[in-house]
């Protein structure tokens, strides 16, 4: 605003000079004192007849008659009361005095005249009871939403407070809702590049960052009743007769507007997508298949029972077909990150519920959820969770682990364990197994449980290539019995009685 201020001053006075000369009114021979009009009097008169100057004296006469021009007077005057005013609204402590005594439409104007105080109040308008009239709102919603898709400019977060709050309120139109979600994230997708087989399945993810979203303090709640739903247009070979799945096939993730810190990082929803065999000949060279993914984002309002579709990503991977034995991803050994990695996993106390349904689905009947915390991981890691069976030491396979590399702070998901799951692939799936298993654990009143490595279980996630090898143990995670299914259902906190994991030692 500076360089508008200067620029306005200088205006101002250029305008002033033109108004002060002014306009040719007459021509002729003038006293240059009082202005009398000397036509007719003789070149040889020796004073003026009007007002007595002598009129032999250096320039006594002037050849024309000018006027002030008015409207330029008036001008130059209102712009150099704007620009001084805007000079002193930046000013240090002063400008946010004045502005804060200003009417919303004069804020809201000022602050998409880019005037740094008056974004900060605005900033502050946007959370203030009683709310801020309907135009005036709507009018910085549209400043902000133009402010956050210009990503030539640095993201400045208070526009981002005035959207958060507006959504939030439910005071955006739909057309906006989907622009700000447009814009606020930057959304990629990660399409795994190899595979070891060719009737193999391809691992996908769709990543959401917050790029240009709210980062202040904020007075409302997280709200909760919103999700982003990714929805399949099309996945799969671009070779002709390829499988490719879609329209449909959505997937739900979590929305968190006012962007909370702990809840602000990337997130992301994965899946896989078949690929035959002959889809793979069907190329050349035959050890190469393109494949392309396309998904719609969408808003899901489960309160209003409303969708608003914000924008569609696309991509295109070359996955190349590896020798046979090849592994999609390979183990490294590193003591120190392990030691590092088994610090940062936790266990929580769970409930297990020794009782199962007449007949079986066939992904299994959860009898258990665990809380999984995780804290700081040096690498990516992947492998299984396994239960050791207090009558005999065996290790029974629980459920897959998944953990990607990540900043300190705490990662917190659920781990399922299911009695007659076919997805486990061993004979652990037995369901008599797993329930004398649970009622050993019930009687002890703690479990044993056992993460090891296997390099395989993440072949299906896109973003890994290599995991820490390790073998980590928690003893004494305490159990209770649960009376009905609903008792599992649980979130994950990292509170009290959290189990540490610590490196087994070689078996």
């Amino acid at each position: 605003m500076l360089p508008i201020a200067i620029a306005l001053l200088v205006l101002a006075a250029l305008l002033l000079m033109f108004a002060l000369r002014g306009r040719v009114v007459a021509r002729g021979r003038f006293c240059r004192k009082c202005r009398f009009d000397l036509q007719g009097h003789g070149p040889d008169a020796a004073a003026c007849p009007e007002c007595g100057q002598d009129l032999d004296g250096p320039k006594p006469t002037r050849a024309t008659l000018r006027r002030i021009r008015p409207l330029p007077l008036v001008a130059a005057v209102l712009l150099q009361i704007a620009g001084l005013g805007l000079l002193l609204i930046q000013a240090p402590g002063v400008g946010a005095r004045i502005i804060a005594g200003l009417p919303d439409p004069t804020v809201v104007r000022l602050a998409g005249y880019g005037v740094d105080a008056g974004v900060d109040e605005l900033a502050a308008r946007a959370t203030r009871t009683p709310p801020m009239a309907d135009a005036d709102l709507a009018r910085a919603v549209e400043m902000a939403l133009a402010h956050q898709a210009d990503a030539s400019q640095p993201w400045d977060p208070r526009w981002g407070e005035v959207l958060a709050e507006a959504f939030v309120n439910d005071r955006m139109t739909d057309d906006q809702i989907a622009r700000y979600l447009t814009h606020g994230f930057e959304r990629t997708i990660q399409i795994r590049d190899r595979v070891n087989r060719p009737d193999a399945e391809i691992g996908y993810r769709i990543v959401s960052r917050p790029v240009r979203l709210h980062r202040l303090a904020s007075s409302q709640p997280v709200n909760s009743n919103r999700s982003i739903r990714v929805e399949t247009v099309s996945i799969g070979a671009t070779s002709p007769g390829a499988i490719n799945w879609g329209p449909g096939g959505s997937m739900l993730g979590g929305l968190y507007i006012p962007n909370q810190p702990h809840l602000g990082n990337v997130s992301s929803l994965g899946s896989t997508v078949p690929v035959r065999p002959e889809d793979w000949t069907a190329e050349e060279p035959h050890d190469e298949l393109m494949i392309r993914a396309v998904f719609r984002v969408a808003l899901e309002d489960r309160t209003t029972r409303r969708s608003i579709e914000a924008t569609t990503v696309e991509s295109e991977q070359r996955v190349r077909l590896l020798a046979s034995g090849e592994p999609v991803v390979s183990g490294f050994d590193d003591a120190a990150a392990a030691e590092q990695a088994a610090g940062g996993l936790g266990l929580e106390p769970f409930a297990i519920l020794p009782v199962l349904p007449n007949t079986l689905p066939p992904h299994g009947a959860t009898i258990a959820r665990i809380g999984f915390v995780v804290e700081g991981q040096p690498h990516h890691g992947s492998g299984w969770m396994y239960l050791v069976d207090p009558r005999n030491g065996e290790e029974i396979r629980i459920d897959r682990v998944i953990l990607r590399a990540s900043t300190p702070g705490l990662g917190m998901f659920l781990l399922d364990w299911k009695a007659g799951s076919r997805s486990l692939g061993d004979d652990t799936a037995d369901p008599d197994r797993m329930l004398g298993a649970a009622e050993a654990v019930l009687d002890a009143g703690v479990a044993t449980l056992v993460f090891r490595t296997d390099p395989s279980a993440a072949e299906s996630q896109a973003d890994i290539d290599t995991v820490l090898n390790m073998a980590v143990v928690f003893e004494g995670v305490p159990v209770h019995r649960a009376q009905t299914e609903a008792d599992l259902s649980r979130s994950v906190s990292g509170g009290p009685g959290l189990v540490r994991g610590r490196l087994l030692e070689s078996d």
